[in-house]
């Protein structure tokens, strides 16, 4: 199965994504700022940037 890594800096919006990912069998590395994320992952980047709802 895939691993996702995930960006979310609101930390209960991030369990909740990380809850339903697991739940439907998928791995996930939380993150919660994009600095973190780009130190851990920058020689291996595939990225989406999804629009938050208003």
């Amino acid at each position: 199965m895939f691993n996702i890594a995930l960006v979310e800096d609101d930390i209960t919006i991030s369990e909740g994504i990380n809850y339903a990912l697991k739940k439907k069998g998928y791995g996930c590395h939380r993150f919660y700022d994009g600095d973190n994320f780009l130190e851990k992952v920058s020689n291996r980047i595939i990225t989406q940037q999804l629009p938050s709802p208003k």
